[in-house]
């Protein structure tokens, strides 16, 4: 009796694996709905769908509704994910936070995109999608009031912070070490922090807005532009600390005056260009061009782009000078950046700056 249920028993088995097999060889021959999709359509063919386009595989996250792009896309364009708020997924995950829709609501928008069939919406899911739109309008507009709010409390904050550390600016060689004299490091009132180990510097004469870098390792930081956006999707009225609005252009007022104006991708070129008295704001990074595009009806001086002397700076540099009809200036070979030349050989930046500074100036 005991060696039949054995027997039996093996024979389920054996059932089962089959069936298990057939099963899988069934799915790998016939693909879902989403595989299909997937395989027609990227996030990048949605985007263009929608009148939108990636910058470097970036985008701007449709959940947190920022204005600096944080959210990242796959080089093939199947996934995306979002450094600011963590949101991530597929192409049909990606139509679904694009339409404020259910995943159901976005398989048959993703099926007409792809060109794989007319699946229409139901009325209910219309209605769904609007009413989400809707709440969600709202929620940002709730946001967007509280935020004006956080900023005005925050700008005290950060320049009383910047003035104290300002304080201590004589307590590192940080910015010595990279050619930044002591006269130009308290003309723009860069600072030091010596819990955190970082220097600071200051935006603008206000000092409301800062980044800081520290002083053992490259990493920088900026202050948060956007209230935090919580794992539910909702938005994050109690952590408001270092909320402090868009990041500003580096000096920017020098643009609304006439004459020609160096514009570095990072703060501390603009400072060496600016020592060695050539006009210069920053802009944060080539991704910072989009700053000055809405301030460019106010902008009155020449820009000359001088962005990072490598391939991806001389690219967004040329791009730069399509927009604003300007052109393009780079330090000589082999540095890559202005302050790397002040930093290496300070005699001949100067006299190579400071002899252009003096050419731009004669009227």
């Amino acid at each position: 009796v005991a060696a039949t249920k054995e027997k039996h028993i093996s024979k389920k088995k054996i059932i089962a694996r089959i069936a298990v097999q057939k099963w899988t060889e069934g799915s790998e021959k016939m693909p879902s709905i989403i595989d299909k999709i997937k395989a027609k359509i990227t996030i990048a063919d949605v985007l263009e769908h929608y009148g939108e386009k990636a910058h470097e595989n970036k985008i701007l996250c449709k959940v947190t509704n920022e204005k600096v792009p944080s959210c990242a896309i796959t080089m093939g364009g199947e996934k995306f994910y979002c450094y600011s708020c963590g949101a991530k997924g597929d192409v049909v995950d990606f139509i679904a936070h694009e339409e404020q829709c259910d995943t159901n609501a976005a398989i048959k928008i993703g099926l007409k995109l792809a060109g794989l069939g007319e699946a229409e919406l139901t009325p209910e899911e219309l209605r769904a999608i609007d009413e989400r739109k809707a709440k969600r309008a709202e929620e940002d507009r709730k946001a967007a009031e509280k935020l004006k709010e956080v900023i005005a409390i925050n700008q005290p904050i950060a320049t009383k912070y910047c003035s104290d550390c300002a304080a201590n600016i004589e307590q590192t060689d940080y910015f010595t070490k990279r050619g930044i004299t002591l006269e130009t490091q308290k003309r723009f009132r860069l600072g030091y922090e010596p819990k955190k180990k970082v220097v600071t510097i200051p935006y603008n004469s206000k000092m409301n807005y800062f980044c800081t870098r520290s002083v053992e390792e490259k990493r920088f930081w900026k202050p948060l532009s956007r209230l935090r956006v919580l794992p539910n999707g909702e938005y994050d009225y109690k952590n408001t600390a270092w909320i402090l609005g868009d990041e500003p252009i580096f000096n920017g007022a020098i643009l609304l005056r006439e004459g020609i104006v160096f514009v570095c991708e990072s703060q501390i070129d603009a400072i060496s260009l600016l020592q060695a008295g050539m006009p210069a704001c920053a802009i944060g990074g080539t991704n910072g061009v989009s700053k000055l595009e809405k301030i460019r009806d106010r902008i009155k001086a020449y820009m000359l782009f001088a962005f990072d002397n490598d391939e991806p700076g001389q690219k967004a540099a040329r791009e730069a000078t399509a927009l604003f009809w300007s052109n393009v200036i780079k330090p000589l070979p082999p540095y890559k950046d202005w302050n790397e030349w002040l930093t290496k050989n300070p005699s001949e930046f100067m006299n190579q700056v400071g002899g252009m500074a003096k050419i731009f100036r004669t009227p």
